[in-house]
């Protein structure tokens, strides 16, 4: 069975619903928050189930997503999880491990167990779900390599990372029959790969996705900060000005892009709990880090397509 789901194909107040409904019932019981409700999130699922094989590309604004332990059911271990990561930064708290994953990277983890990913960006990604039963020794031998990052730069990985993105994308002209021969040579690849990768987990995960999380996060606690500039930010996350830079470049955003979407999803935030908190618009752009009342209207307008006061 496919489904094709678009948010913009939904009414705007409830787009984030909508999404948080689809993939509790596409996959299983999950948590969903965002920063971005209602008409600003924008995502897309396209899942197909074909012999055996749920292969699924998400691709969403900002989210978090959470599997507790009171979510999860004795059937649900039959099955654990790949993903291969298309775009976007991801960070995963799994199986006593936190990752930091970039575009290449892969990730395995195990539907029977409680993880938080935290995609803290737009982002792109595959999900496979594989059967315990087609995996090698039913899995027991990833049990090792569970929420460990599996670095995009590795040989196994890669071989293994297009031979996951061959078959999602062809899965559909396969027969049937020979969809779990396919599936257990996407389990034997993947055993290799996590092999191959088991001496890079002995060292610190991602160091440049990690440092880039590392100062996302404290450009996002000091958002008020009027002075909030590249030479800022670099200096004190212990960077060199070209550095950091480079960092942002190589995610293919800048560092005051990043600075100005972190403020503007802050705002948004605010705006949307005014009701309740009895903020005027000035005031919740200033404590944002906004010192131009017209510059933020303009940038809110663009980022949202609403006016800052009809939010």
């Amino acid at each position: 069975m496919d489904l094709h789901f678009r948010t913009d194909n939904e009414p705007p107040p409830r787009r984030f619903d909508s999404w948080r409904d689809t993939l509790y019932d596409t996959y299983y019981r999950l948590d969903c928050k965002s920063d971005a409700p209602g008409q600003a999130f924008r995502g897309r699922l396209d899942s197909q189930l074909h012999g055996g094989i749920r292969c699924s590309r998400i691709a969403s604004s900002p989210n978090r997503v959470s599997r507790t332990r009171a979510q999860i059911r004795s059937h649900e271990a039959d099955e654990l999880g790949l993903l291969v990561i298309i775009g976007g930064l991801m960070g995963v708290d799994h199986h006593a491990r936190h990752a930091c994953l970039q575009p290449g990277d892969l990730l395995t983890f195990d539907n029977a167990r409680d993880y938080v990913f935290d995609l803290r960006c737009d982002y792109d990604l595959l999900c496979f779900q594989l059967p315990r039963d087609l995996l090698p020794q039913n899995g027991e031998r990833l049990e090792g390599h569970l929420g460990a990052r599996l670095p995009g730069h590795d040989a196994a990985v890669g071989v293994l990372r297009s031979y996951a993105t061959s078959l999602a994308q062809r899965l559909g002209e396969i027969p049937e029959p020979l969809a779990e021969d396919f599936l257990r040579h996407l389990g034997e690849l993947l055993k290799l790969a996590c092999d191959g990768a088991a001496g890079f987990g002995k060292r610190p995960p991602a160091p440049r996705a990690a440092t880039l999380w590392r100062v996302t996060r404290w450009i996002e606690a000091n958002l008020e900060s009027s002075d909030l500039c590249p030479d800022k930010i670099a200096r004190c996350n212990g960077l060199s000005l070209r550095a950091l830079h480079q960092l942002f470049r190589e995610h293919g955003v800048s560092v005051m892009q990043t600075v100005l979407n972190a403020r503007l999803a802050r705002c948004q935030e605010r705006l949307l709990a005014r009701g309740s908190t009895g903020a005027s618009v000035e005031q919740i752009a200033f404590e944002a880090g906004f010192r131009d009342p017209s510059h933020f209207r303009r940038a809110y307008r663009a980022r949202y397509g609403i006016a800052p006061s009809r939010q």
